[in-house]
């Protein structure tokens, strides 16, 4: 298994919508949006790109994390892991000094860890 994290890109919103429509399929009301949907949310909630990371497994897109800063303050503007990826470490979240993977002890974890800590 190889995992990578990187920050996402303009344009990256048609396959991220996808995988947040993945992440949130076994919600009571699942949540679905179209790439203009999530474009749109991302706009209006100030995610910025070079905030917001999503963790790759063997080139495919697993987990997201949407990062957005409002004058001095950051939060988190969404986030979101496929199901067949849980348990499999690739869940990635926003911490006060940078984003990581949220398992410490998984496979994917210890591939990038010392990018990340």
């Amino acid at each position: 298994m190889t995992a990578q994290l990187r920050p996402l890109e303009p344009g990256d919103e048609s396959w991220l919508a996808d995988l947040h429509n993945r992440a949130f399929s076994d919600y009571a009301l699942p949540a679905r949006l179209d790439a203009s949907a999530l474009a749109t949310y991302m706009a209006e909630t100030g995610v910025r790109h070079d905030l917001s990371f999503a963790a790759f497994v063997d080139g495919h897109p697993a987990s997201f994390c949407l990062g957005a800063l409002r004058e001095d303050r950051a939060s988190v503007r969404g986030e979101g892991t496929e199901q067949q990826a849980y348990g499999q470490g690739c869940r990635i979240c926003a911490t006060p000094l940078g984003v990581k993977t949220c398992r410490k002890t998984s496979p994917v974890h210890k591939s990038f860890a010392s990018g990340l800590e």
